[in-house]
């Protein structure tokens, strides 16, 4: 009797999840230790936080970097909602990349990271949600991959914008797709970087 309590109605919306993803805005890339947005990235992020202002969200989580906290805010004052930072969502490389010096230990941590993450944020739905998250361009380059069952290690395959907004749907029975990528049509054309 009890698998009759948690069966759904016949006419109720099947369970998904809506990730909806933002990468942070422009940040000041001379600040190696703290990466705070440009007066550019402000823009980016608060134009952000207006356009998704009309969607509705039951979270919203955030790296915790100062341009993801920052951006975060800034969108997060669009959408009337606080971001809860999580170091999972944190900037990493999944993969050896050329020109770039990290180490394997590195690099496997961040693979790591990247995968509890992706766990944590893209598992099956109990009900019918939708969460933002604000993080970097690489991991959301990973989740695409692994939402779309492709090997990760074609995450630097795909460009990334400043606060391009990236949604993943996951229905009730596990599958994903990817329903858009890097969305940059809620800013002008002069602040697209």
């Amino acid at each position: 009797m009890s698998s009759q309590r948690h069966q759904r109605q016949p006419n109720a919306k099947p369970h998904r999840r809506l990730v909806v993803l933002v990468r942070h805005g422009q940040y000041d890339t001379t600040d190696t230790t703290n990466g705070r947005l440009t007066r550019l990235g402000r823009e980016q992020a608060s134009r952000t936080g207006q356009f998704l202002a009309r969607a509705s969200f039951d979270g919203m989580f955030t790296s915790n970097l100062p341009r993801a906290l920052e951006t975060a805010a800034l969108v997060g004052a669009g959408v009337r909602m606080d971001g809860r930072a999580s170091p999972l969502l944190r900037e990493g490389f999944p993969t050896k990349l050329k020109g770039y010096a990290a180490t394997a230990a590195s690099i496997a941590e961040d693979r790591a990271r990247f995968e509890a993450a992706f766990e944590r944020f893209f598992k099956k739905p109990v009900r019918r949600s939708t969460e933002l998250v604000v993080c970097h361009g690489n991991i959301i380059r990973y989740f695409v991959c692994r939402a779309l069952g492709i090997a990760v290690r074609r995450w630097i395959q795909l460009g990334t914008n400043h606060t391009g907004i990236t949604r993943i749907v996951v229905k009730d029975n596990g599958d994903m797709g990817v329903a858009s990528y890097n969305e940059t049509s809620h800013l002008p054309r002069k602040l697209v970087t």
